[in-house]
């Protein structure tokens, strides 16, 4: 070894690092570093772990770049007769030929006959520092144009992994002789060569990770000229990396795009361009030159090191070779040819989990044999997983199938409980109650009085009632019918309500008496008239189907209306069965009803319970966004099992709970779940993570959370599949993000009287094998674990979610549009908790905010209203000339106005309750509630807290009609039941907030009042 590094001037070769630029320096003598150790009396496995230890040690060592040579040797003598060889170099230094030219003449020794003096690798850098790279200079801008974004490969790293403690692996996959073979008769009959095969499976594979038409990566080639003299034998480094944009055209064959990669790596290899330096061609690229142009290499070796030994070196030396390397960038890949193909990705274990790499290097041989068996297949088509993994996803984790019985409904099984324990409560709200008896017998009353006015299978009904007992049993009331109900919210405008009505032609709407519905189609029915039930005659009780609706809930529309999603019986009870079996629900339990009946989720929390003969208790307005009481209430009332929307069930994981809680289980759902804090999560039972959107019967999956790591959303419920897929339908492997695509026994029938966005929205279902069979395309991205759970991503459209609630944007611009004074808007989400409008108007000055939102409160529901309405001189756009949601302005940090000092004792008053709730210092009398942070659970609180202090109770819409204080002052007088009594108490709470705490202590203690 020291003679070859005597011989050949690649190997005494010194860089100067700190020269502008670097500079080589080639030593006259330089003495190879060598380690000689002898284990020949150590146990086997004890050698193997002091090498493994060694060569830790070895990576870790590095080289001075000024310190030739760059190599260094190591033998380890295991047995008399068997030594092992490490060998390690700078890759600056040598390229991969250079290692069996190396070896040949370390094997040949002494009987190599003397002749020339090997041609010196500074003949070939004098070369290329002649050439004259300007003249491409135009290729690599145009090949740089719309270079795409760089996208991070799924890494399955939930928190950075510090590089020290990791460092880099590798992962080998080789494919077998015939397997090989067969690839490259392949790559004959296509016309391209191995190396534009292993291309183009790496670009597909790029592109199904990332979700990119367009890739970019490194490929390294070897460059060893022609033109100099006995350049194939040059000892050095003598390759060169150069970035590849590769698009990745769907619709094209497998066969065509090959020939066109073909073409791109002719172009690039032409002349004097392939030697062009990557630093040069960064240069040159118009955008900045830091960000880096790929982050994966792609290598390609005519041959394998071992097949080159083992054919080559003489008998004594044909042991087993083993290779390692490192590069700068997180993933290398690299692909050896021989008798036996060899894939094998070097990656940095900080960034890429093992077991995605791992799968990874098999998608990547997927690739590469579907490639050459299917050249007539659009690139859309070709398989990236194994039939194994294929059955796993598609239909392992997807085995769902229970039995449903064919005859029965809801209806029905609650028929069946009123008649078993006709005595138990069945419904609690407020101070009233209803025995299953009572409950069963209105609900027939009010049935028979809805058949006799028409009602019947297929026929919706609106419900536009308060949450309460009456409520159920009109809802109860319609399915007994035969009909579906509508639920309504008696406090959303009246243009909207109506709106849905004859959107749904719903021919009857149950209400309260003053409940006004101008334009209405149909019949209001008044539920407190006693008379109708007496003066209709009852006609005979009709038979319903399963595949009949049971009711019909509208959900924001992404056209800018709102849209009508129809369930049928069988999906309901699907829902029913399944959350009676899963959560153990019997006559013992005690559940809550916490959501807007317009909320699916109360589908969710009524008729199990109602089903399984437990007691359903309606928990009141105040009470349902207020943690502190909240948590009091459900040990008061004995609850045994609850539903919250997310952001309520992690506000109380902090709360401590009142120890006499009966709770035994809590359900969550609506929105992403967060990991609760070490320090607070004191729940008294299972927390359960639901997830479904309200096409697929409310629930399509769950999970029990874990107290340590990120909530998922779990598997699918029973008779339901989910299906990551990408834009193409194809599934997606573990770790890669897609759309999700619902199946089962749950989808809806699809839009109320909206074909297209059915047919839109709900497609076939190619994974089934009954025709009929249907997916749903929930616009949500989600990833699989290797577990078979799901991880939910976000959206994969504009469409928002705040608090739970989904919400499109284009229905509340589609509102702001329709005002005269606006030319065209926007509706974002900055922080994920409050909607934003930016608005181009059409006149100048602007109509006042506060008339904007008149305006929408008239049409959209008070959570739709945008809590800032921002004007725009113009809308940014994408190079594509779509919207830039991303660059729209962000909404100002409220600041104080002039006449900021609260003018009362009741707007000193509320100013603080403000403070409090929303965390912030400094408010005006005319700051707006949701301009400072605030949302529909904060405003919840203020409510609340109103009606403890000062007695005055306050629709939640109150605070979205007057959201300063100025104006909530004024609401808060006009209802307060003894005149001048809010400002009186408005006096003694800010005395009492601005005492110390222990003059308040004290005096409390004085009077007797027990205290915190």
């Amino acid at each position: 070894w020291q003679r070859l590094v005597n011989r050949h001037p690649a190997l005494r070769t010194a860089i100067l690092p700190h020269t502008e630029p670097p500079e080589q320096q080639v030593h006259r003598r330089a003495e190879l570093p060598f380690h000689y150790f002898d284990w020949q009396n150590l146990p086997a496995a004890e050698q193997e772990s002091r090498l493994a230890d060694f060569l830790a040690a070895d990576r870790r060592q590095g080289f001075h770049l000024s310190r030739p040579p760059l190599l260094r040797l190591a033998c380890f003598q295991t047995a008399p007769a068997h030594c092992r060889w490490l060998v390690t170099a700078h890759h600056i230094i040598l390229d991969g030929r250079s290692i069996p030219l190396l070896l040949a003449e370390l094997w040949a020794g002494d009987n190599q006959p003397a002749g020339d003096p090997p041609p010196a690798f500074q003949e070939y850098a004098g070369w290329q520092r002649r050439l004259d790279f300007e003249p491409d200079r135009h290729f690599w801008q145009d090949l740089l144009r719309d270079w795409p974004a760089s996208a991070p490969l799924p890494l399955e790293r939930t928190a950075a992994v510090p590089r020290a403690a990791t460092g880099y692996r590798r992962e080998t996959l080789t494919l077998s002789a015939d397997e090989t073979r067969t690839l490259e008769r392949a790559a004959w009959a296509h016309r391209v060569t191995l190396s534009v095969l292993a291309l183009g499976a790496w670009a597909l594979l790029l592109g199904r990770m990332t979700g990119q038409s367009r890739v970019g990566t490194g490929v390294t080639l070897s460059t060893r000229p022609l033109s100099v003299p006995n350049g194939g034998n040059i000892i050095g480094p003598m390759i060169n990396t150069v970035p590849l944009h590769i698009n990745i055209p769907t619709g094209q064959t497998a066969h065509s795009w090959l020939e066109s990669l073909r073409e791109l790596l002719l172009a690039v290899r032409n002349g004097r361009r392939e030697h062009t330096p990557l630093a040069q061609i960064q240069a040159w690229r118009s955008s900045s030159a830091a960000a880096p142009l790929f982050e994966s290499l792609l290598v390609f070796e005519n041959y394998r090191l071992d097949e080159w030994v083992q054919q080559h070196a003489p008998p004594e030396h044909r042991l087993d070779v083993r290779e390692w390397g490192q590069t700068n960038l997180p993933l290398t890949v690299s692909v050896s040819a021989g008798q036996s193909l060899r894939l094998e990705i070097l990656y940095d274990e900080s960034r890429f989990a093992p077991q995605a790499v791992s799968r990874l290097v098999r998608h990547f041989a997927t690739l590469l044999t579907a490639l050459a068996a299917h050249p007539d297949t659009p690139l859309a088509e070709i398989p990236l997983l194994t039939p194994a993994e294929l059955r796993q996803l598609t239909v392992t984790w997807n085995d769902t199938a229970c039995p449903l019985p064919a005859d029965t409904c809801i209806q029905t099984l609650v028929a069946q409980q009123a008649r078993r324990t006709p005595n138990t409560v069945a419904v609690v709200g407020g101070s009233r109650w209803l025995s299953y008896r009572h409950l069963n017998d209105e609900a027939e009353r009010l049935a028979a009085n809805l058949r006799a006015r028409g009602v019947g299978p297929e026929v919706v009904v609106g419900v536009c009632l308060p949450r309460s007992c009456d409520a159920v049993v009109s809802m109860l009331a319609v399915l007994k019918a035969g009909g579906a109900y509508l639920p309504l919210d008696p406090a959303h405008p009246e243009l909207r309500r109506v709106w849905m009505l004859n959107d749904a032609a719903a021919p009857l709407v149950i209400a309260r008496a003053g409940q006004r519905f101008e334009g209405f189609n149909g019949v209001v029915l008044n539920f407190d008239d006693p008379q109708p039930s007496r003066i209709i005659p009852t006609p005979a009780p009709v038979r319903v189907s399963p595949c009949n609706l049971a009711y019909v809930i509208y959900t924001s529309g992404s056209t800018g209306r709102p849209k009508g999603v129809e369930i049928e019986h069988l999906s309901l009870l699907n829902l029913v069965r399944w959350h009676i079996h899963t959560r153990n629900l019997s006559p013992a339990d005690r559940t809550t009803q916490v959501a807007s009946l317009t909320f699916d989720a109360a589908v969710w929390e009524i008729w199990p319970t109602l089903a399984a003969g437990g007691t359903l208790v309606i928990v009141d307005d105040q009470t349902r966004t207020a943690p502190e009481t909240l948590l009091q209430r459900l040990a008061e009332r004995q609850i045994t099992v609850a539903f919250l929307p997310t952001p309520l069930a992690e506000a109380v994981r902090a709360f401590d709970w009142p120890p006499d809680t009966t709770l035994r289980l809590l359900l969550t759902g609506g929105d992403r779940l967060h990991a609760a804090p070490a320090d607070a999560n004191r729940l008294p039972c299972p927390l359960v993570n639901h997830y479904g959107p309200t096409e697929a019967t409310v629930v399509a999956s769950s999970a029990p959370v874990s107290t340590t790591g990120t909530p998922t959303i779990g598997r699918p419920i029973a008779n339901t599949q989910l299906y990551v897929l990408d834009e193409n339908m194809q599934p997606l492997p573990i770790g890669v993000s897609g759309e999700l695509y619902i199946g089962g026994v749950g989808l809806a029938r699809g839009y109320r009287h909206r074909p297209e966005l059915t047919a839109e929205r709900f497609v076939p279902n190619p994974f089934s094998a009954d025709p009929d069979a249907r997916l749903y395309r929930t616009g949500d991205l989600a990833r699989r674990r290797p577990d078979g759970q799901l991880d939910f991503v976000g959206r994969a459209d504009d469409q928002l979610k705040i608090l739970g609630r989904r919400i499109e944007p284009a229905e509340i611009e589609a509102a702001l549009n329709a005002h005269p004074a606006v030319r065209h808007s926007v509706v974002t989400s900055p922080d994920g908790q409050s909607l934003a409008a930016h608005v181009i108007f059409t006149v100048e000055p602007p109509p006042p905010v506060a008339e904007l939102r008149d305006w929408l409160a008239a049409r959209l529901p008070a959570d739709m209203i945008p809590a800032t309405i921002l004007p725009l001189a113009r809308l940014p756009l994408t190079p594509h000339g779509k919207i830039d949601r991303r660059a729209l302005p962000a909404p100002p940090v409220a600041a104080p106005v002039p006449e900021s000092s609260p003018l009362t004792p009741l707007e000193e008053a509320l100013i603080c309750l403000w403070r409090e709730i929303l965390g912030v210092e400094t408010i005006a009398r005319h700051d707006n509630f949701f301009a400072l942070g605030g949302h529909s659970l904060r405003a919840a609180r203020v409510a609340a807290r109103i009606q403890a202090i000062f007695g005055v109770e306050l629709p939640l819409s109150v605070l979205f009609d007057a959201p300063t204080p100025a104006s909530l002052a004024r609401a808060v007088i006009r209802r307060e039941p003894i005149p001048g009594r809010s400002e009186q108490v408005a006096r003694l709470f800010n005395r009492i907030e601005a005492m110390p705490a222990h003059e308040v202590r004290q005096r409390l203690t004085r009077k007797g009042v027990p205290h915190d």
